[in-house]
């Protein structure tokens, strides 16, 4: 199943008993699936003209790159110990590349024995892994769901001259699979706040240190110090959430608007002990603000 559109949620979610325990990243170089056969061609070209976007033959035909498909098949591969989830979700903010693919399914049947349910959530811009995550979370607890893997996802390879605003620019194609399951350890919370750029400016970096502040104090009250992770859209205000919180500050990467942030935190997860990150991230043209407070579980190997 897929779900288009941009989530209309309550400002704060509150703990669950879910929480994301591994985030393992994954970068794929070039890449050899490309749009074949003429039918293929022909449905992406009109497909594309559907959204006043005009591309060629040619520039449809000669796309060559990783797909979505490509990414669960590859994470299948690297991970097998991980193929055992009730739940899969596909997090997605840019179109595959191969039109009419569905990885959900791949995912599901990617499982053994197949999952019982997967989902594809999409059209909701770089902030899409926060949403899904939420689903997996309160899906698999309804459910009573042992695990729920989530694969965000973003593709670099398009077969026209896609938007070139930073918050849309993907240099390179790259997933993060995400791991929710039940954890005494772990813990996940996600808040959102709605705030205007465009209209007030000077209201961004007030909320987000309001945010940043709330979310320290919460992930603190274990006696861990936390670090936080900003997507790059909020490069401007790193220098003023340091100062704030006095604590470490990690900028995620440009150019991968929905994985830098995972990919920043994974490097976190595994460590001896529990740590407590901060992912904050900021979609301006959704005007939305996200905080993530994630506990790793740690490995107790000194």
């Amino acid at each position: 199943m897929y779900a288009a559109g941009i989530a209309s949620m309550p400002p704060e979610r509150g703990r669950s008993e879910f929480a994301v325990t591994q985030a393992i990243p994954l970068e794929f170089d070039g890449g050899q699936t490309r749009i074949v056969g003429e039918t293929m061609v022909k449905s992406y070209q009109a497909a594309m003209s559907a959204h006043g976007v005009e591309v060629s033959p040619l520039q449809v035909a000669e796309a060559l790159g990783t797909s979505f498909t490509d990414m669960v098949r590859a994470t299948a591969e690297k991970h097998p110990e991980l193929q055992d989830a009730q739940l899969v979700i596909v997090a997605h903010h840019t179109p595959d590349l191969i039109p009419g693919d569905v990885p959900a399914v791949t995912m599901v049947a990617s499982q053994s024995p197949g999952a019982a349910a997967g989902f594809a959530v999409c059209d909701e811009g770089p902030l899409v892994s926060f949403t899904a995550v939420d689903l997996a979370r309160r899906f698999a607890s309804r459910h009573g769901y042992r695990r729920a893997l989530v694969l965000v996802a973003e593709n670099a390879t398009y077969p026209y001259a896609p938007d070139s605003s930073e918050s849309q620019r993907v240099d390179r194609g790259a997933c993060v699979l995400l791991v929710v399951e039940p954890s005494e350890q772990s813990e996940t919370v996600i808040d959102r706040r709605f705030v205007s750029a465009a209209v007030h400016p000077e209201a961004v970096e007030r909320t987000v240190l309001q945010l940043a502040e709330s979310s320290l104090e919460r992930a603190e009250r274990d006696g861990f110090a936390a670090a936080f992770v900003l997507g790059h859209a909020l490069r401007d205000h790193a220098t003023a959430v340091s100062a704030r919180t006095e604590r470490e500050v990690i900028l995620g990467d440009v150019g991968q608007p929905a994985t830098a942030v995972w990919r920043a935190a994974a490097r976190r997860f595994g460590q001896s002990a529990p740590v407590p990150i901060i992912l904050m991230d900021f979609d301006p043209e959704a005007q939305t603000l996200v905080a993530c407070g994630l506990l790793s579980p740690g490995t107790g190997i000194p």
